[in-house]
């Protein structure tokens, strides 16, 4: 079931115009090797596969949202030299993008304009999805 969902989201977006059936079964890998961490990195998984941060993201973005098997976890890192914790997840974009961000560690403050272009996105797997610990 695991993996036809991975099969069926890649031949539904017609991912092979873009990506090669071979990134599908290193993705596989990357899930089976990743599942249980907080979060899964696209920066890793551009790294591990010799692709670009922007296509490593594309690639994980058409595995998200309603019927996808990811959450997206964007976050943007706090520059105060003194916060303990420097990432601020933003858990509600709508909420975020209307008002300000405040990092809960040190309580500095940013607003919209100083963040938009610095957010960066981690990915979570979904509860319920279920990924077999062996190929078969």
């Amino acid at each position: 079931m695991y993996y036809k969902k991975l099969q069926t989201i890649y031949s539904e977006n017609e991912l092979s115009k873009e990506f090669s059936i071979s990134l599908l079964d290193r993705f596989d890998d990357f899930l089976r090797r990743n599942h249980k961490k907080d979060y899964l990195s696209p920066y890793q998984f551009a790294l591990e596969n010799d692709i670009s941060v922007e296509q490593s993201v594309r690639f994980l973005m058409y595995y998200s949202g309603k019927e996808g098997i990811l959450d997206v976890l964007p976050f943007v890192d706090c520059l105060s030299p003194t916060c303990h914790s420097s990432r601020i997840f933003l858990n509600d974009m709508d909420e975020y993008l209307d008002n300000r961000v405040i990092c809960e560690d040190c309580g500095r403050t940013y607003s919209k304009e100083n963040i938009l272009p610095f957010i960066k996105v981690y990915f979570d797997i979904k509860d319920g999805v279920g990924i077999p610990p062996e190929k078969k």
